[in-house]
């Protein structure tokens, strides 16, 4: 994975998992917040499990999604038509073989209903699991309270554009992966017009990779 940048939340979601903190990721669509828990997950594997879940997706579907992620495929597979409900009980209580703790990604968490605030609650319930929570900027304020409130302790990391520094190291690093041969001077240029904005950058790319950008 290509990942330029976000020294600064890195470290400190890093350094909030570690004090057992739930986080809250925010920031406008395409920033990279997705991006970047996944480039955490990456970099801490040896000592955290990170599961990435769709959030925006019912409270039954997203308990299942994590338990096939946390069991087994054989013990799962007795598991998967078992009602909601017992799922839920059986993600709290039941004992896993891997034993680095869990972090549990909800993505895409654009509104919440109370069957997912209370799948949140019991989630975040006895510091069993650990969880980030990446909620869309549209999300309501009063959901975006109730969020806050359930997964207590919590820290909310608002994600900003990129600097056209590590603009240019993205892009560049993008060049040399798939052999664009993009100069200084166009890699300046195109950092300049995108202004740090992560989807911006990746469009660019599929666009060139697609030929309808020219070099």
């Amino acid at each position: 994975m290509v990942f330029v940048g976000r020294d600064q939340e890195t470290n400190r979601i890093v350094e909030l998992i570690e004090q057992n903190n739930n986080v809250i990721v925010s920031g406008k669509y395409g920033i990279g917040r997705t991006s970047l828990i996944r480039h955490i997950a990456d970099i801490t594997k040896n000592r955290w499990r990170f599961i990435f879940i769709d959030f925006s997706q019912t409270p039954a579907r997203a308990c299942q999604a994590i338990l096939s992620q946390l069991l087994t495929e054989k013990k799962f597979i007795g598991r998967k038509n078992k009602k909601y409900e017992f799922n839920r009980f059986l993600l709290v209580n039941l004992e896993f073989e891997d034993q680095r703790q869990c972090v549990i990604v909800l993505d895409n968490i654009a509104k919440l209903s109370h069957p997912k605030i209370a799948l949140i609650r019991d989630l975040a319930w006895g510091k069993r699991f650990l969880l980030v929570a990446i909620a869309e900027a549209f999300l309501p304020e009063k959901d975006f309270f109730l969020l806050r409130k359930a997964l207590i302790p919590v820290e909310v990391i608002t994600i900003q554009n990129l600097s056209q520094q590590n603009s240019e190291k993205l892009l560049q690093q993008f060049s040399e992966k798939y052999q664009f041969n993009w100069d200084d001077r166009q890699i300046k240029i195109f950092a300049s017009i995108i202004q740090g904005y992560a989807l911006g950058i990746r469009e660019l790319v599929t666009r060139k990779l697609k030929g309808e950008c020219s070099p």
